[in-house]
């Protein structure tokens, strides 16, 4: 019986494996889960296979990364539903980025991750795409309360992702459950 760390990995397709492998480790291990070695040994090849695929380990992270992202730019998309309403919408995106936060911890860490290199592919869904959107919506719709579509969504990625982040450190960090922050940031943008 093999094992996936016996090298004897052959697949039509290592970059993918490394990526999905890579994802797989970064929802259990976040960051740390993204080490060549580590993806190496998970995949079955040495090193120096990797990077025939990508240049550096920077590159993987942040392709992984722009895969947490899409992953999380999904579930937010799929959280509207056939809700028309344009404050009904903003809350549903709101509330679906912090239930991804708390949910996939791992995932969210890495999604917001700095990286030095530029993901090798292009971004199929954005979560900063679907921000501006809901808030070009309450503009269009007469209900953005102040500011301009850009310093609002600037306003809004600030204050969910610092909200998301100091909870996942440490709830005792921030005095608002979640349900009060999501009703303060709607009250901060929408009339």
């Amino acid at each position: 019986m093999q094992t996936t760390t016996s090298l004897s990995y052959h697949h039509g397709n290592l970059e993918q494996a490394i990526l999905d492998l890579g994802f797989a480790s970064a929802r259990k291990y976040g960051l740390a889960g993204i080490g060549v070695r580590k993806l190496a040994a998970e995949a079955g090849v040495t090193p120096g296979a990797i990077y025939r695929h990508f240049s550096n380990s920077e590159v993987i992270k942040a392709e992984v990364s722009k895969l947490a992202s899409e992953t999380l730019a999904k579930k937010m998309l799929s959280s509207l539903g056939d809700h028309t309403d344009a404050k009904q919408r903003f809350e549903l995106l709101i509330e679906s980025y912090l239930d991804f936060a708390y949910t996939e911890k791992s995932l969210f860490e890495i999604s917001t991750a700095a990286c030095s290199e530029p993901p090798k592919t292009p971004t199929a869904y954005s979560v900063w795409e679907l921000v501006i959107s809901a808030i070009e919506d309450l503009s269009q719709n007469g209900r953005l309360r102040t500011g301009t579509v850009t310093t609002n969504a600037d306003f809004v990625w600030a204050s969910a992702q610092g909200y998301a982040m100091l909870v996942n450190q440490n709830e005792d960090l921030v005095s608002l459950t979640r349900e009060q922050f999501i009703e303060h940031l709607v009250m901060a943008v929408v009339l």
